[in-house]
């Protein structure tokens, strides 16, 4: 009976794990079904809930890009395109010739705006001797600064910057605004930095 039992153990065996195998096959298949049969449900709801691709869509219209708006013109590299050196200019206001100086400093080139500076005689004297007197010519090409150096009316020569009506009397201060806006006009001031310097008469 023993010899019996020790034949047929190894069929039981093989018809054991041939069982086991078929189990594991099966459960195998059940999920794989389970899982594929969730898998349609979800798509299905999807497809019932979800909205056409078209109605959600963007207008090609949209999808155009847009025009750029126009930049702004550059700001002009030149503000003023006057000649670098020395000059002498007249000018007529209420009906009285003016005369004055220009110096421009070598380093000028219009590209930046450089300071005025108004340089005025003493009594009796006159731009071409305040000029040198002054040594305004050297003071511009080292500070890099405009300077003019007007001539004052009348013999001898004077101004009339004390706010009183005298003889001869003549409106320098006009004199003056003209001849900063006339330089302005050509050249490239800064108008928070124009000064003015002088002596005696020209310096009250």
């Amino acid at each position: 009976m023993i010899r019996e039992m020790q034949r047929s153990t190894p069929a039981l065996l093989c018809l054991l794990v041939a069982a086991f195998l078929l189990a594991g096959c099966e459960a195998a298949r059940k999920r794989r079904e389970a899982r594929t049969a969730a898998a349609a449900t979800v798509e299905a709801q999807a497809a019932a809930t979800s909205v056409p691709v078209e109605a959600t869509s963007i207008p090609d219209a949209t999808l155009a890009t847009e025009p750029a708006a126009p930049l702004p013109s550059p700001a002009p590299t030149n503000c003023g395109t006057g000649s670098t050196g020395s000059y002498t200019y007249t000018t007529e206001l209420d009906g009285v010739i003016r005369g004055y100086r220009l110096y421009v400093p070598s380093s000028y080139d219009g590209s930046t705006s450089v300071p005025l500076v108004l340089n005025f005689h003493g009594f009796g004297s006159s731009a071409v001797e305040q000029e040198p007197y002054s040594r305004v010519i050297q003071a511009s090409e080292q500070h890099r600064f405009i300077a003019v150096t007007p001539d004052g009316t009348n013999h001898p020569q004077r101004w009339y910057i004390y706010g009183q009506i005298e003889p001869g009397y003549v409106d320098d201060v006009a004199f003056v605004d003209r001849i900063i806006d006339v330089v302005d006009a050509g050249y490239c001031i800064d108008p928070s930095r124009v000064y003015a310097m002088g002596i005696s008469n020209g310096a009250p």
